[in-house]
């Protein structure tokens, strides 16, 4: 239930892939009756919990930077749901790397670092995977500095945004 409130709605797949574990449509049968179930366009069966939220996809989602082997990426066995299939090699990496990535509007569209030149300096590196509009570049960077802040508020604080 916790998985499905985090990033339902969900297949038994998709809850597989989290968990790292097989087999778990009769386990997990029992539940069915406690969710909401959907079919999706490609005829698969998704769960969700009963009051999940369902956005209609008029309203934009808000920027955000994932960090690196976040479940919003890896938790799902169709990760086309948020990473468009061309761009899955410049977010999973060899040796099971996986960066942090840039949301726009609920998709993967760049990746982001941190680096340190010097202990009292820290630098967002934000990859965009295109060109992005102002509105969302202009998002993307302040997200950035956001996140710059949080992560040391006493350093002087840079964001870097590299061409697409």
């Amino acid at each position: 239930m916790r998985y499905l409130r985090a990033y339902g709605p969900a297949s038994v797949m998709d809850f597989q892939t989290w968990a790292g574990l097989t087999n778990l449509q009769k386990p997990l049968a029992p539940l069915r009756d406690r969710l909401t179930v959907y079919g999706t366009e490609d005829g698969r069966e998704v769960w969700d919990v009963p009051d999940g939220q369902i956005v209609d996809g008029t309203q934009a989602a808000p920027v955000r930077l994932v960090p690196e082997y976040d479940n919003a990426v890896i938790g799902h066995q169709d990760r086309t749901r948020i990473l468009p299939e061309a761009d899955r090699t410049k977010v999973f990496l060899s040796a099971a790397r996986v960066l942090g990535t840039v949301l726009v509007d609920g998709f993967v569209a760049g990746v982001w670092k941190l680096e340190r030149p010097t202990k009292k300096r820290l630098t967002v590196v934000i990859e965009p995977f295109r060109a992005w509009g102002t509105n969302d570049r202009a998002a993307v960077e302040d997200e950035a500095a956001r996140l710059a802040v949080w992560v040391d508020g006493e350093a002087e604080r840079a964001v870097l945004m590299r061409e697409a």
